[in-house]
């Protein structure tokens, strides 16, 4: 059964919203200008008629681009993601609270939610660990954004990067992309395939993992946190798992001598 032409015209412009978002993430220089192309002609498409999700992503992927357009000197994490989901957040504060409050919300984290979720990112962190010693990437630009301190100061700040890259990332896709998608009323498969591959195009030039097999992996990764959003009804599940594989990332990034064990 075919949807009828409003949504099925919204749902292809959020699905090129969403490439359009991705298509930045893997681009830069003068190639910008073809995601912001297709972000305007499916922004302009949709608007009118767009779900609130919907429109929620056609400002976060437009703040997105306007800060890698702009604001050159800011590309740097957590700027790069931080200041599109605050700008979005902003707009839609006062405009539609709930839907607002609905991208951010946990939801009620029963001890199985919480327990596949450590699960899930304790097999994701085994996983990057293999990575890393099979191929022995390299790190130093991400090792580069931890501080020298002292071990006690570094672990505050390993927890810290892990909370914030973490909300920001769950937010992101798991909240605003997989949300819009939702709403949309978009196959399940579809919905949890497309959130994935956007998410893993963010990881591709400086993620971790990075590279053509480090896509391949975060698209695994989040194929997973999306199914987690969907079981435990909020965001929580996935958090604790994201939470869980960012500690590892950032004791790895921390602390040279676990880094070169690892590889060696």
């Amino acid at each position: 059964m075919s949807l009828p032409l409003p949504r099925s015209r919204e749902s292809v412009g959020l699905l090129g919203l969403i490439a359009a978002l991705a298509w930045a993430q893997l681009s830069s220089g003068a190639v910008l200008w073809g995601p912001v192309l297709l972000a305007a002609w499916c922004g302009w498409r949709v608007w009118r008629r767009a779900q609130p999700l919907a429109c929620m992503v056609l400002v976060l992927v437009s703040a997105w681009l306007l800060n890698r357009m702009l604001l050159l000197e800011w590309q740097v994490w957590p700027l790069i993601m931080l200041l599109p989901i605050l700008v979005t957040l902003l707009v839609f504060w006062r405009r539609d609270r709930p839907r607002v409050l609905e991208v951010m919300r946990m939801g009620r984290l029963r001890a199985k939610h919480a327990a596949l979720g450590v699960l899930v990112g304790l097999i994701s962190s085994g996983v990057l660990l293999l990575w890393m010693r099979w191929f022995a990437p390299d790190l130093r630009v991400q090792a580069g954004l931890m501080p020298a301190w002292p071990v006690m100061a570094l672990l505050a700040v390993i927890l810290g990067f892990a909370l914030l890259n973490s909300w920001m990332e769950e937010v992101i896709y798991r909240g605003m992309v997989q949300g819009g998608l939702a709403e949309a009323a978009l196959p399940l498969p579809i919905i949890l395939v497309v959130q994935a591959l956007a998410f893993s195009a963010a990881h591709y030039a400086g993620g971790v993992p990075n590279g053509l097999l480090g896509v391949g992996l975060t698209l695994l990764y989040g194929l997973a946190l999306g199914g987690l959003r969907v079981w435990s009804g909020g965001l929580a599940a996935a958090f604790v798992a994201h939470v869980t594989t960012d500690v590892c990332i950032g004791t790895v990034l921390a602390f040279p001598a676990i880094r070169m064990e690892i590889m060696s």
